[in-house]
């Protein structure tokens, strides 16, 4: 990757790919508890394979938790970040690629024009995972394995496979997503101003801190930074901040055997009826019975 640059609190990670194959070399990402980098964007289109591990993913003002099996689509608007749950280390590869110019000087059969700008916003979940979206984890994976072995005739069958994931993909995509999408650059201000709020609460959200904290980190009054915060995220902090520990903990009641009352305290909450009456708000169900499924 080349030199990055930071407008603002968000880092953007230029992506070079080799122009008579637009398809980057694998990387091998290990991710602990902490987020090593600070929200970033990259100028390709993203994917992505979870090998071990489980965690959550921030996209935007998405919180998306992940598992071993998963994968991630993240497109050049949104900016991201990711962490493991607690006590958990995950095993990530990614691969970039630039679909128009992969496929500019070649025919695939039955490809349709595919706007990859539709991959992102509120309605797009970037998580697809093994249970609900098994042929799309398996394409991603393939087009790692074949980029990482590069047996003969590998940029062929990379090509076929990406072009048959981006026609599953679409086929995801909420009718009119594009439409809904915020592109205008007061919108995007509004996120890089909150983004170091974001990053301090996916790094700390099993601490105790105030909204006074938050809004200092990004320089602004309270009442400026929930207004900001609400525009940007559609959420107020202190219900983005509940929504994090309650997927956080979520992950803890499916990939450990902790007690919940272990898991509500490791998560931030102050006592376990207010986490099961949280827990029960959002998912609809009790931690118990969600632990079993």
């Amino acid at each position: 990757m080349q030199k990055r640059l930071f407008p603002g609190n968000i880092c953007i990670d230029p992506v070079q790919l080799n122009p008579s194959f637009p398809v980057s070399e694998p990387s091998h990402i290990v991710r602990g508890t902490v987020s090593a980098d600070p929200p970033h964007q990259h100028d390709q289109l993203e994917i992505g394979y979870c090998f071990s591990g489980s965690g959550i993913f921030t996209i935007d003002q998405k919180i998306l938790s992940y598992t071993s099996g998963d994968a991630v689509i993240i497109n050049q608007r949104e900016s991201h970040q990711a962490i493991s749950s607690i006590g958990k280390v995950s095993v990530w590869s990614f691969v970039y690629f630039n679909p128009q110019k992969l496929f500019s000087d070649c025919s695939v059969t039955g490809l349709p024009a595919v706007n990859t700008d539709t991959f992102c916003g509120p309605q797009f979940y970037n998580i697809f995972t093994n249970q609900t979206h098994p042929d799309v984890c398996f394409l991603i994976n393939d087009v790692i394995r074949e980029m990482r072995k590069k047996n003969g005739g590998y940029q062929a069958i990379v090509r076929l496979l990406i072009s048959l994931l981006l026609i599953k993909l679409m086929r995801t995509v909420p009718e009119n997503n594009l439409n809904k999408i915020k592109t205008g650059t007061a919108a995007q201000k509004k996120l890089l101003r909150i983004s170091p709020a974001i990053r301090y609460i996916a790094d700390n959200y099993s601490a105790a801190f105030h909204i006074s904290g938050l809004a200092a980190l990004c320089n602004l009054s309270i009442t400026h930074f929930r207004k900001m915060f609400r525009e940007s995220c559609n959420i107020a902090p202190q219900a983005y901040l509940m929504r994090y520990r309650i997927q956080a903990a979520a992950i803890m009641l499916r990939e450990t055997d902790q007690r919940i009352i272990d898991i509500a305290f490791s998560c931030g909450f102050l006592s376990l009826s207010s986490f099961n009456r949280a827990f029960a708000a959002f998912f609809k169900v009790a931690p118990r019975k969600y632990r079993k499924g």
